[in-house]
């Protein structure tokens, strides 16, 4: 295997790119981290999950479904929505084919879908963790937030240490409008989701290894989900009218 140490590997294991070989050397490396072995139970768990949620329904079930309702569907019309049904059959298929052999959950196909707080964490990570924009200008930033949410947000100053500081969009399970903040900080991958404080979760699970902190801006409701035990990028965040 190459020179990176196993967590610089994590993705491309989890994403199946490492050779036989490779894969081997890698889970031998990593057997004595137990931050490692958590990471990729937590990420096995929600790969077979998603997995579940979407498996689509079998052409046979599909057709006894349409079947089953002779009285209310004339009969010169289930040939019709019989072929409709494989049409149908055949693009979820196609949806399916494109997730599971996609390079990153995060294909355009699925970034508008919505997602839970942590899952939205892992699939930035697998993503590389890389927004769709930087904004080191406090005018942009505040701007990211009013476009998508009507209310304005802005920071005291860019982390020390930060690597990576910019503003991306996705739905999760708040709203369709969610604005992500992403940062590595000193090797660590934090995550603030912003949305409407109407949108608020009651809860928001998170898996073991991982820690969630709330803080309400205004109008806005703020996530910072990371695997610190202290909020990181919460305190530089203030309301911007």
């Amino acid at each position: 295997m190459s020179t990176n140490p196993p967590r610089d590997r994590l993705d491309e294991y989890f994403d199946g790119r490492l050779s036989p070989e490779e894969r081997a050397e890698f889970e031998h490396a990593a057997a004595g981290d137990t931050s490692i072995a958590r990471e990729r139970e937590i990420q096995a768990r929600i790969d077979a999950g998603l997995r579940r949620q979407f498996t689509p329904p079998s052409a046979d079930a599909l057709l006894r479904r349409l079947q089953s309702r002779p009285r209310v569907i004339p009969v010169w019309r289930r040939p019709a929505l019989a072929a409709a049904a494989v049409l149908l059959l055949v693009a979820t298929g196609t949806v399916m084919f494109r997730w599971l052999t996609a390079d990153t959950p995060l294909d355009p196909l699925f970034r508008y879908q919505p997602r839970p707080l942590a899952q939205v964490y892992f699939d930035e990570r697998r993503a590389g963790f890389e927004p769709l924009w930087e904004c080191r200008e406090p005018a942009e930033f505040r701007k990211a937030f009013v476009d998508h949410l009507g209310s304005g947000l802005a920071f005291a100053s860019v982390p020390t240490g930060a690597t990576t500081w910019g503003v991306s969009y996705s739905a999760t399970s708040l709203s369709r409008n969610s604005v992500l903040v992403l940062a590595r900080i000193d090797g660590q991958d934090i995550l603030v989701v912003a949305d409407r404080v109407e949108n608020a979760a009651m809860s928001v699970p998170v898996p073991e290894g991982l820690h969630v902190h709330r803080k309400e801006v205004g109008a806005l409701v703020l996530y910072e989900i990371s695997p610190l035990p202290d909020a990181q990028l919460l305190p530089l965040l203030h309301s911007e009218p």
